[in-house]
């Protein structure tokens, strides 16, 4: 209180001596200190938890990783199907084929077979032979199911009634997905691909795979929530960290409908729930389908499909086997292997341009495309004319049409090469049905807009349609003579 002129309170300065003020002022400051300082610890833990619910959107560096690059888990369900039908087993030696190659990238890769309801016949066999293989990083489990009462009643799903066995498959399902995010924090891993065991790998999947996970790394700033690779409950990859709020949502919603639609919405934000969950985050579709339905009995019961209506092997991602808001957009992004597209325009690296050669690794001579009937070479993609089938096409050149080769053809690129487009993408009638057959690709002569087929198992030679032109792939047979 020294120096205080008469009839004036002394002042102190802020930061000044604590020890010379009252002590009343002096608890006061301690007080306001302390508050500051838990103010601020509560400040950064709940911008801490708040970064956790936002979950990682660029690619974290592992222990386990080469350069940067993310881990992944294959993760297959499987469960025993009716009349012992075995997939599992092709399932994995399609895996097997492919996994070194993975593994070159991504060291810290891992597969992992999880059985459901019982250990059956398919699941043994494939542990006998896979199980003890360590340096492939293969596990096998058995869980023991969440079983549904066979007396309990539903209320109206969402999409109409929900059977017993729809609830049973989505507690199974939360089941899988627990289990997998379990070996995700165990095995320090990034990402997982999740299978279906009637599904088998297409050529190159494995360096497809590398080539969208590195892809995506180059565009930091472009968050997503999934990637869609192939169809159904199958083929999508996700961010481990996202796989607790999917498997509560299964479990909340079990009674609305099946887990893969139920799944699609929350994963694309079309459910009020997907969308706060993953706010700005884009769900991503790759252009290929990259992985083969082998099963024609389906866990949940459902027997038999004309195997035309299945998507193909690198057929484009354009199927009613998939919502909407999942599927590739070939009318915006048909010059990238990845949609949506735009934040790929006016880059400096591509990573996702489209090179139709080294994508499908396509025969020497495939891209021939001639209007002109006379340059004909062994094989070649021929522009029909309008109201005329494949077979008609390819008989004026002395060839015949190949099916085989046909769906080489069903894309924009080799579309433009062959008509004047001036659009390109799914045709209204290839979107519209599973089973039928369509006459695509082709030529809409009188609106210019060039068709591409949804499913290649659907295109045949025989086919036609009024005001179109066909591009037609013609091979000559050996004997055949000009």
């Amino acid at each position: 209180m020294c120096n205080a002129p008469m009839g004036k309170k002394p002042r102190y300065h802020m930061w000044g001596n604590v020890l010379a003020r009252p002590v009343a002022m002096r608890f006061r400051l301690y007080h306001f200190l302390v508050l500051c300082f838990f103010a601020a610890f509560c400040s950064f833990f709940l911008k801490q938890s708040s970064n956790k619910q936002l979950r990682p959107v660029s690619f974290q560096r592992r222990d386990n990783s080469v350069q940067g690059a993310p881990g992944i888990l294959v993760s297959i369900i499987t469960i025993p199907r009716a009349q012992g039908k075995n997939y599992l087993k092709a399932t994995l030696s399609s895996v097997e084929k492919q996994f070194f190659t993975l593994q070159n990238v991504m060291p810290g890769a891992h597969v992992i077979v999880i059985s459901l309801r019982k250990e059956h016949d398919s699941w043994e066999s494939a542990r006998a032979a896979y199980g003890e293989q360590t340096v492939h990083n293969y596990q096998f489990l058995s869980l023991a199911p969440l079983d549904v009462r066979s007396n309990t009643t539903f209320p109206k799903g969402r999409w109409g009634t929900v059977k017993r066995r729809t609830v049973q498959h989505n507690l199974d399902v939360k089941l899988w997905l627990t289990k997998t995010h379990k070996t995700c924090l165990e095995k320090q891993l990034d990402f997982v691909l999740l299978m279906e065991d009637d599904f088998t790998w297409c050529t190159s999947v494995a360096t497809h795979i590398v080539h969208i996970l590195s892809g995506l790394r180059t565009y930091q700033n472009v968050p997503f929530s999934a990637v869609r690779i192939s169809f159904g409950l199958n083929g999508l990859i996700l961010w481990c960290s996202d796989l607790p709020a999917i498997y509560r949502m299964i479990d909340n919603e079990k009674t609305d409908g099946p887990p893969d639609t139920l799944l699609a919405e929350f994963l694309t934000g079309q459910t009020a729930a997907g969308k706060k969950y993953f706010a700005s985050r884009t769900f991503m579709a790759y252009r290929y389908n990259l992985m083969e339905h082998i099963g024609m009995v389906s866990t949940v019961g459902n027997f038999g499909q004309d195997g035309r209506a299945i998507p193909q092997c690198f057929d484009i991602l354009t199927s009613t086997g998939i919502l909407q808001s999942e599927r590739f957009d070939m009318v915006n992004c048909e010059e990238y292997k990845i949609s949506p597209c735009n934040f790929l325009h006016d880059t400096p690296s591509r990573p996702f341009n489209l090179i139709v050669k080294d994508d499908l690794h396509l025969a020497k001579g495939i891209f021939a495309v001639a209007r002109d009937k006379n340059k004909f070479a062994d094989m070649l993609f021929l522009a029909g004319n309008t109201n005329e089938t494949c077979v008609v096409t390819c008989k004026t050149v002395n060839s015949t049409c190949s099916e085989e080769l046909m769906r080489h053809a069903n894309d924009c690129i080799m579309l433009r090469g062959a008509f004047p487009c001036t659009s390109c993408g799914p045709s209204g009638a290839s979107a519209q049905s599973w089973n039928m057959d369509v006459a695509c690709p082709a030529f809409e002569v009188v609106s210019k807009h060039c068709d591409v087929c949804s499913r290649s198992g659907a295109m045949n030679c025989n086919s036609k349609s009024v005001g179109v032109s066909r591009l037609c792939p013609c091979v000559r047979l050996a004997n055949m003579v000009t």
